[in-house]
């Protein structure tokens, strides 16, 4: 994931926040998996980001 370590505390904060959103709503409207597995991998790399600074 390209920029993810350029990010700022703030700007991982809100794109986490953004993408749960996505998700749930992709869940709800019955996407198709790859939707999902794509926003999944975007919060799982910013969640390993905001791990490997310590918060």
């Amino acid at each position: 994931m390209t920029g993810v370590r350029e990010m700022s505390i703030v700007e991982l904060d809100a794109a986490l926040i953004d993408l749960s959103h996505r998700r749930r709503q992709a869940l709800r409207a019955g996407r198709p998996t790859g939707d999902t597995a794509a926003i999944e991998a975007r919060r799982i790399a910013i969640w390993n980001e905001l791990r490997r600074r310590g918060l």
